[in-house]
């Protein structure tokens, strides 16, 4: 039970105890008599209790603060080698694209075409790699192995750098009596393949 419940519960009941009077002397005085209705006890001045005050006001909240946008800008090396340019995604390095022209099966060679000039400031960091690649023949499966890059996307760079007449394709003159490939090139693309997994 509450303070001030309490002491109005006792001041109520010693108001009944004492004829209506605050206390036992006042009682007395007034020959033990009841308290008439009409009077307030004086010992108990009225007062009106004024209600209690409100609460203080809740601390507005501080803003948050909104972090922002982080600017994205691209970094590019000057110095960056193509050892580091070929991490990028295959379809960056092929514009999106996914087939070519020419017919650049697995076993198919390719090689640098002689005295090509090579225009750094004109060619991609892609066909610049190929052309040093090619410089001694190259299956088109162990071409995109150096390149690491996937096979269809090595068929695109391998296919634009062929419009560019920075490479030649190679037949196979060393078929065997079926016409197929012989079996140390199919050795060599086959590990090539492996590689690419």
């Amino acid at each position: 039970m509450g303070a001030h419940k309490k002491s109005s519960l006792w001041s109520g009941m010693s108001q009944l105890s004492f004829g209506g009077w605050g206390d036992y002397q006042q009682w007395a005085d007034h020959d033990f008599q009841p308290r008439p209705v009409d009077e307030p006890p004086p010992s108990q001045p009225v007062t009106e209790q004024a209600p209690p005050p409100p609460p203080p006001p809740a601390p507005e909240p501080e803003p948050v603060p909104v972090p922002e946008p982080e600017s994205v800008e691209e970094f590019v090396d000057e110095n960056d080698d193509a050892g580091d340019f070929i991490r990028a995604r295959p379809y960056v390095r092929t514009g999106g694209r996914t087939g070519t022209r020419h017919d650049l099966r697995v076993e198919v060679m390719v090689s640098t075409k002689r005295g090509v000039r090579l225009d750094r400031t004109r060619l991609s960091r892609d066909h610049l790699l190929i052309c040093e690649l090619c410089r001694h023949p190259l299956s088109v499966a162990e071409l995109a192995t150096h390149l690491r890059s996937p096979l269809g996307a090595a068929r695109v760079l391998i296919g634009d750098a062929l419009d560019l007449g920075l490479l030649e394709m190679r037949a196979n003159q060393q078929l065997t009596e079926n016409g197929r490939p012989p079996m140390d090139l199919m050795y060599r693309v086959l590990e090539g393949l492996h590689r690419l997994t």
